[in-house]
């Protein structure tokens, strides 16, 4: 009897339940092979099975030097955040002459080259290029003044003692030029296109555009396009501007009055009212 109780007592603790090997893990995911950034957006990581069997976010991509994992889903990916523009350009880091070259993650940064002072000589910006000279000469007169440059705008930067034009700046949109005439540079839209909408985008003014009779052009959205005349009206969209009532000098007589829906302003009869003679 004792030794039956005493079995009895020693299986008591098992039991028939299981246990999820994953309970407790940091880092589980649900989806398999969904992708997003790290939380330091500096990798790319993935949902999928660790050697336990287990879903879990796993780095499958680190981002390289001046890159960004940026995107969702898919299009989840580490971008480059380029450190300098465009490439080959050139600056002066002290005495070092540095280009903007691609990085070993093919990111734009400032790569260090000759250093002018092994020559016994200082490194000098001339004519918006690194280069090393005998002596500092400046070829512009105001720091922070701007001018224009074929395409580009220039800045007055101080560089040692010497102050010098550098790019600052591109404007290479479409139908874009730099324009200094009013003492700081600026990138505008070339004759006969606007900006108005302010999104960066040049498109045709007004002056492509001829309008047809009680109609007038309007860019200020944007987009140039014919609008009528105050007074008139295209209500059927054929391009034709015609007096409204308001303007038509209709006088109409009883049980009807003026309508213009279709385009044109005419007199209609009320409801309920006909005019089968007309």
């Amino acid at each position: 009897m004792f030794l039956s109780v005493m079995m009895l007592s020693a299986g008591s603790g098992c039991g028939g339940g299981t246990t999820d090997k994953c309970a407790g893990l940091t880092g589980l995911c649900q989806n398999e092979g969904e992708r997003k950034c790290r939380s330091d957006n500096l990798a790319v990581i993935t949902c999928q099975l660790n050697q336990d069997g287990c879903l879990t976010w796993t780095v499958t991509s680190n981002c390289g030097d001046l890159q960004q994992c940026t995107g969702t889903g898919e299009q989840t990916a580490c971008v480059c955040q380029h450190a300098c523009d465009p490439q080959d350009a050139t600056r002066c880091s002290g005495t070092v002459i540095e280009t903007c070259a691609p990085n070993s993650a093919g990111c734009r940064d400032w790569q260090a080259g000759e250093d002018c002072a092994d020559s016994e000589l200082i490194c000098a910006m001339v004519d918006g290029a690194a280069q090393c000279a005998e002596a500092c000469t400046s070829d512009c007169d105001t720091e922070g003044a701007t001018r224009c440059h074929d395409d580009a705008i220039e800045t007055c930067t101080a560089s040692g003692d010497c102050l010098n034009w550098v790019p600052t700046s591109a404007c290479t949109a479409e139908h874009q030029v730099c324009d200094d005439a009013s003492g700081t540079a600026l990138c505008v839209c070339d004759t006969g296109y606007q900006d108005n909408d302010s999104d960066g985008t040049c498109t045709p003014d007004c002056s492509a555009v001829t309008c047809g009779t009680n109609a007038h052009c309007e860019d200020t959205t944007g987009t140039a396009a014919c609008t009528c005349d105050a007074g008139n009206q295209d209500n059927d969209g054929d391009g034709d501007c015609s007096p409204d009532c308001a303007n038509a000098g209709l006088t109409c007589g009883a049980n009807a009055h003026c309508d213009d829906a279709s385009g044109t302003a005419a007199c209609v009869c009320d409801t309920g009212y006909q005019d089968n003679d007309s």
